[in-house]
């Protein structure tokens, strides 16, 4: 698991920790975004009407 960037752990790590939690933050964003375009994709092919909703 990607860790979440709250206040606190934020508080207890150092600088270049931080830095490196939000990198990561930032590409498991990216990577879950193009997951979900891609689903999205998938299924307006297989089944256009169908709605996809992603829990946010």
């Amino acid at each position: 698991m990607v860790p979440r960037i709250t206040r606190e752990s934020l508080k207890s790590l150092n600088a270049k920790e931080v830095w490196k939690l939000r990198g990561m933050d930032v590409l498991w964003i990216k990577f879950v975004k193009t997951i979900k375009e891609r689903l999205a994709d998938t299924a307006e092919r297989e089944n256009p009407p169908t709605i996809l909703t992603f829990p946010k």
